[in-house]
């Protein structure tokens, strides 16, 4: 798996209820100020990545999102049953990689709710308990989100991955998705 995880330390606006409306569709948005604290966090992140794989362009592509994930939640729809194993470009097919940025910590404020990378044609769901893995070759490979930690992998068929049920508290975290292909950028800014 072509993964890396590296601490970045920045501020994202206090983690009151975390969503971007589209305006025209709930009359609901951001403040300027939260807007452009936003795109000042997609700027370092997409820096960060461009620096780690050493790319002269990187281009924030879609979808770009905070998740506000609560446990024992049930699924209204399909797109609410986050814990399925996928492959991003699969699902969304423009970019080529996924950062995830944790704004609070597994453990501390939540329970569940890991990180995981899944093997290619696996049972998403098997590996649910990693207390009874014998090995480590037997555990699957989990990422506890701390707060401030940044993950960035490659998006393709290399990195199915899931995000393992959250059971109790709230997990926030932001996706941003990025592109070598400036067609295939996400031209809008927040600030």
């Amino acid at each position: 798996c072509v993964c890396v995880c590296v601490c970045v330390c920045v501020y994202v606006c206090a983690c009151v209820d975390i969503a971007i409306y589209d305006q025209t569709k709930s009359g609901k948005s951001l403040n300027d100020s939260l807007l452009r604290t936003f795109q000042a966090v997609i700027d370092r992140v997409g820096s960060t990545i461009a620096k780690k794989r050493g790319l002269e362009v990187l281009y924030p592509a879609s979808p770009t999102f905070f998740s506000r994930i609560e446990g024992g939640s049930k699924a209204v729809q399909i797109n609410d049953e986050y814990w399925h194993a996928h492959v991003d470009t699969r699902q969304y097919g423009t970019f080529i990689y996924t950062s995830l940025l944790y704004l609070n910590t597994h453990g501390e404020d939540y329970k569940g709710g890991e990180f995981q990378f899944v093997s290619p044609g696996g049972d998403d769901e098997e590996n649910d308990d990693i207390e009874g893995a014998s090995s480590p070759i037997d555990a699957p490979s989990i990422i506890h989100p701390r707060s401030g930690n940044l993950l960035i992998f490659t998006s393709g068929e290399e990195n199915p991955h899931r995000v393992r049920k959250v059971r109790e508290g709230v997990r926030y975290a932001v996706t941003i998705s990025w592109t070598c292909d400036e067609s295939a950028a996400n031209a809008r800014r927040f600030s």
